[in-house]
């Protein structure tokens, strides 16, 4: 089962020259992981928004079990907040 389908998606940001990501397409199926890795500044964190429709793309699509989320309106988006990275300071690995 196709759980995220990611086709051409790209992101350029008003009044920026280099675009934040540009042509990303993937699958990911039922079960599967799926990690980002690259540099800052790379786009990692604009393909996470674009994933959780957070954030449009400005070109491509992007569906979650075969349902457009790429186009969904603002007011329908979910709630957004950074962990604070403090309250991770005090744990540690399980062993």
């Amino acid at each position: 089962m196709l759980v995220f389908d990611v086709d051409n998606a790209a992101k350029v940001y008003p009044r920026q020259r280099v675009p934040a990501n540009t042509s990303i397409s993937l699958q990911i199926h039922r079960g599967e992981i799926y990690g980002l890795l690259g540099d800052s500044g790379a786009g990692k964190t604009t393909l996470v928004r674009q994933t959780l429709a957070l954030l449009r793309p400005t070109s491509g699509k992007i569906k979650l079990f075969d349902a457009e989320i790429s186009t969904r309106p603002v007011h329908t988006q979910p709630a957004w907040t950074q962990l604070d990275t403090c309250f991770l300071a005090g744990l540690s690995d399980w062993r």
